[in-house]
């Protein structure tokens, strides 16, 4: 199961991914959602807050295929992702995977969605990419 809305007075999107053994499938129909709210800044900056940490996921393709969505939003105007990941042993080997985007400034992973904080971004924002 998921959710995920607009922020209506921040250029944010705020989505959640939860349940037991979440399947390949349920990320690509997530995914597929997403892409219509990402769709929606066209191009123009705005933050993500993913919260995936009440997600038990069903195998590593599923947890990989969320990365994907992360990076797709990263390539079409996400100027930086707040994961809020599993707290788990196996949270900690994926996030190593995710280190490049953390040392570039453009993933942070959190303990709650709470805590993300989204600087003004410039009216015209040049991307680090």
């Amino acid at each position: 199961m998921y959710w995920a809305s607009v922020f209506e007075d921040q250029p944010v999107i705020e989505a959640a991914i939860y349940g037991h053994a979440v399947s390949l499938d349920e990320v690509q129909e997530f995914a597929r959602d997403f892409r219509v709210l990402v769709d929606g800044y066209q191009g123009k900056p705005f933050y993500i807050v993913l919260d995936y940490n009440k997600a038990q996921f069903a195998s590593s393709e599923a947890l990989f295929a969320l990365d994907n969505v992360k990076d797709e939003a990263l390539d079409r105007g996400a100027v930086k992702v707040f994961s809020v990941p599993q707290r788990t042993a196996g949270a900690y080997e994926h996030m190593a995977f995710r280190m490049q985007y953390v040392l570039e400034d453009r993933e942070e992973f959190i303990p709650h969605a709470a805590n993300a904080k989204f600087p003004p971004l410039p009216s015209h924002y040049v991307s680090a990419a």
